[in-house]
């Protein structure tokens, strides 16, 4: 088994990736380890590369609580440069009225001095939301469980070549105004079926020339974010990657078709960023003690009812921006360990333990057996209050051995443990 590097490198890029279905904090540890590298007085760029307002996180820093859907969580740090990768798909709304406004009212900091996007980003509108509603209707019982975001609408386009990308904010209002209407309704109502009224195409265009006059100076092109990639190397600042969805997730997966619309794996991070691959030093993979998903994702493994229900609500185990509720499931081990080979991962950031205080036994799938059925090791709980712990040497014998038996499957050790949703409720084994 590999185990910690003896001290930190002089530098180093580091991705958060969920291994599972996403909600699985990479938020909180991406913001845990922008405070860390804030500490230390190092230069700490946090950046996210595919996705879109679909893949929401809460930030809760003492008394102060947020949720956010496209900045990453390290925003709330001023010191922290932020860059949106040229892999997402941006609803300036979203972006504007949403993260931007929160962080300034909840946490006092503004992001947009900080904040990079790249110009090949593409932009999600209305047309994109209402198409992903339309289909999610057709499809019935069949439904794949949207956010309906617009999200695959608008890789949709991006991949027909009839999007809108960011740099198009950079062009005249005349320009801009030129190309939503002749080429983009044009192209909705044949691609998707979607008429807009005249006052939500006034009220679009609005938000777009608010969005060049608020963000045009955020926007940087393939030139520049190769340079800014390339100097960040040589500089040997640090690099936060705060992953998207999970990577059961991607567009890539065997649970296609029920899944999100952008390579959400290890690569994908780096694609989506222009980050040269071999540049990687660790990934990160968060998962929680137990299993969760939402829309139609099929889990092997299963809780009973009862537990069920306590977890979902001790884990407060409700989606950010969409409010569904997840599913929740023991851990499958088996799945998480092949993930975690398949995605290059360092070491793990174990989440959530502390919600299975107070539970007797704890499920936990470890294998397959011959008729196709979960093997299921019964982990005896340690029945003790392990939230807010900072210190690993605290925790209860039986909750290490979780830890153990978790680092015996996946061939990684734990690194980061969780023991509540504050963002400084973590410990870093590193750190003794």
């Amino acid at each position: 088994m590999r185990w910690f590097r003896d001290h930190a490198p002089p530098m180093a890029i580091k991705l958060i990736q969920c291994i599972a279905h996403g909600d699985s904090a990479k938020g909180k540890v991406s913001e845990f380890m922008i405070a860390q590298a804030e500490q230390m007085g190092r230069e700490v760029i946090n950046a996210r590369g595919t996705g879109g307002d679909n893949a929401g996180h809460t930030v809760i820093s003492g008394t102060r609580k947020a949720g956010l859907s496209l900045l990453p969580a390290g925003c709330i740090h001023e010191n922290a440069k932020l860059v949106l990768g040229r892999g997402m798909v941006l609803h300036m709304p979203a972006l504007m009225d949403e993260d931007i406004k929160t962080v300034n009212e909840t946490f006092g900091v503004n992001p947009i001095p900080r904040l990079i996007i790249d110009s090949r980003a593409h932009i999600i509108f209305l047309a994109h939301r209402k198409a992903d509603a339309k289909d999610e209707e057709r499809l019935g019982a069949k439904k794949i469980g949207s956010t309906k975001k617009g999200i695959a609408q608008s890789y949709a386009d991006k991949h027909a070549r009839k999007g809108m990308r960011m740099e198009w904010l950079q062009q005249d209002p005349a320009s801009i105004k030129d190309h939503y209407r002749k080429v983009l309704i044009h192209g909705w109502a044949e691609r998707f079926g979607i008429a807009l009224t005249d006052e939500e195409q006034q009220k679009e265009i609005a938000d777009l020339l608010r969005a060049k006059e608020m963000l045009e100076a955020n926007i940087r092109s393939g030139a520049d974010m190769r340079k800014l990639w390339r100097d960040t190397i040589d500089r040997g600042m640090d690099v936060v990657v705060e992953g998207a969805q999970g990577s059961l997730l991607s567009i890539d997966c065997d649970e296609y078709p029920n899944v999100t619309s952008s390579p959400s794996t290890t690569a994908g991070a780096m694609q989506g960023l222009g980050i040269p691959v071999r540049e990687l030093d660790e990934v990160i993979a968060t998962m929680k003690a137990y299993e969760t998903a939402v829309g139609t994702h099929i889990l092997r493994t299963k809780f009973p009812a009862e537990q069920e229900a306590r977890i979902q609500k001790n884990g407060n185990e409700v989606g950010t921006r969409t409010g569904r509720v997840r599913e929740c499931t023991p851990m499958d081990l088996e799945i998480s360990a092949a993930i975690a080979a398949e995605e290059s991962v360092t070491s793990v950031a174990f989440m959530k333990g502390d919600v299975l205080d107070t539970e007797e036994n704890i499920p936990v799938g470890v294998g397959t057996k011959t008729d196709g059925s979960v093997e299921y090791v019964q982990h005896k709980g340690w029945m003790s209050k392990t939230r807010g712990m900072r210190d690993y040497a605290d925790m209860p014998g039986q909750a290490t051995a979780l830890h153990t038996l978790v680092e015996e499957h996946m061939g990684v050790p734990i690194q980061y443990v969780g023991t509540g949703p504050e963002s400084s409720e973590m410990i870093d084994r590193t750190k003794r």
